[in-house]
C-alpha cells in the first residue's frame, strides 16, 4: 500500500500582523498581503517537500490541507476583507498544485452562526471555545472526506437519490452546510451548483 502523509497548514489570523517580507521566491515586501500569504505557502510546502525528498523519498506521498482562518466578522467587513484575500490566495495556490486541498471554513459556517452557537472564545473572536473547535474540526473532516466525489453528498460511497436530498438540504441551509452545496466553488449558491452536482452525479465516482 502506498503511504499517504497529510500536512495541515492553519494560518490567516497572525498573517494579518506580519511586517516582514514573504519568504517564498516572490519575496513580497507587503508581508501581510494576500500575495505574501500565497508566497509563504509556496515556501512552506516547498521546504517540506525538499526535506522529505532528501531524507525519505517520493514526495508524491505527501498531501497538504490548507485551512485559512475561520470568519471573525460579517462577510465584507474590514476584518473579513483581508482574510477573504488569504482564502482566495490559498484556493489559487491549490488550483496550481497537485496534492493540495483547501478547506475554507468561511464556506462551512458564518460569523452569525458562530456568535449564536457560542463558538468564539470570551477573550476575542480570534480564538474558539472547545465546542467551536470540535464542531468546525468535524466540518472540515467531513468536507475533506467527501471532496474526492462531491456528488456523494452524504459520503456513504454510493450515488443515489439520498445524495440529491443531502445536496438540497445544504443548498437551503444557508449556514454551516452551504459550502458543501457550492459545487462550482464560486462562493455563491445558484442553479449552476445544481448543474455541477448533476454533472458529477451522472459522471459517477471512481473511488
Amino acid at each position: 500500500m502506498t503511504p499517504r502523509i497529510v500536512f495541515t497548514i492553519n494560518s490567516g489570523l497572525n498573517d494579518r500582523n506580519e511586517q516582514e517580507p514573504s519568504v517564498g521566491p516572490a519575496g513580497v515586501v507587503d508581508g501581510d498581503s494576500a500575495e505574501a500569504y500565497r508566497d509563504n505557502l509556496v515556501a512552506l510546502i516547498g521546504r517540506i517537500e525538499t526535506l522529505y525528498a532528501d531524507r525519505v523519498g517520493d514526495v508524491s506521498e505527501l498531501f497538504f490541507l490548507v485551512i485559512p482562518s475561520h470568519p471573525v466578522d460579517e462577510a465584507g467587513s474590514a476584518l473579513e476583507a483581508e482574510l477573504a484575500g488569504y482564502r482566495e490566495a490559498a484556493r489559487d495556490f491549490a488550483v496550481s498544485r497537485d496534492r493540495v486541498l483547501v478547506a475554507d471554513i468561511s464556506q462551512l459556517t458564518s460569523s452569525v452562526e458562530m456568535d449564536q452557537s457560542g463558538w468564539y472564545a470570551s477573550d476575542g473572536r480570534e480564538h474558539l471555545t472547545f465546542a467551536g473547535y470540535r464542531e468546525l474540526g468535524s466540518r472540515v473532516v467531513s468536507e475533506v472526506l467527501f471532496h474526492g466525489c462531491r456528488a456523494d453528498q452524504n459520503a456513504d460511497g454510493l450515488l443515489d437519490g439520498s445524495d440529491f436530498s443531502a445536496w438540497l438540504d445544504a443548498f437551503l441551509d444557508g449556514g454551516g452546510l452551504a459550502g458543501r452545496a457550492d459545487m462550482n466553488g464560486d462562493g455563491t449558491l445558484d442553479s449552476s451548483d445544481f448543474n455541477a452536482w448533476l454533472t458529477g452525479f451522472l459522471a459517477g465516482c471512481d473511488e
